[in-house]
């Protein structure tokens, strides 16, 4: 646990401000939605429905942070 704080405040900077909430909140969902994604990918046999989790994982990540709106 200690090490995954670690990790969060050292990357926490480097995530979008996001309205109402600080980049270690940020950098917290993204680690807990990456982390249950892969857990759930490992867990499902067919390999098209593995892409199609991560796909749709990738997607709503760069949507509420709102990667998907921006440019270069």
């Amino acid at each position: 646990v200690e090490r995954t704080a670690a990790l969060l405040d050292r990357v926490a900077s480097r995530f979008p401000e996001v309205a109402g909430r600080s980049r270690r909140e940020v950098a917290t969902f993204v680690f807990a939605t990456c982390a249950g994604a892969i857990s759930l990918a490992r867990a499902i046999e067919a390999p098209r429905a593995r892409e199609r989790l991560i796909a749709a994982t990738e997607a709503m990540l760069l949507h509420a942070l709102e990667l998907d709106r921006r440019t270069g």
